[in-house]
This record gives C-alpha cells, structure tokens and sequence, in this order.
C-alpha cells in the first residue's frame, strides 16, 4: 500500500513532480519497485527456505 504513495504523489501534484523530475519522483519510484521486488520475492525465499531446512 505505502508503495503506491509515488504514484499518487505524481498524479496529486502533477506540475510540481515536473519541477523535481530528476531529484525525487524517480528516486522514489525506484524504492516502489524495490519493494514490489521484494514482496514478489519473499514467497520464493519462504518456500526455499522451508524445503532445506524442513
């Protein structure tokens, strides 16, 4: 849910994310990704982690 804040950061205040283009919307959207990444991940790691040690 916190991951989705960028996009509505850049949809809410559209003309002032034009402005910071460079600096913070794609440095925030890269930590979005981050995290999509790693709740995509986490079942992965889980199961592997379950099959080794159990």
């Amino acid at each position: 849910m916190l991951s989705l804040f960028p996009y509505i950061w850049i949809a809410a205040l559209s003309n002032h994310s034009q402005i910071h283009a460079g600096i913070i919307v794609y440095r925030t959207q890269l930590i979005a990704y981050a995290c999509w990444f790693l709740l995509a991940a986490l079942p992965i790691v889980l199961y592997r982690e379950r099959e080794q040690f159990g």
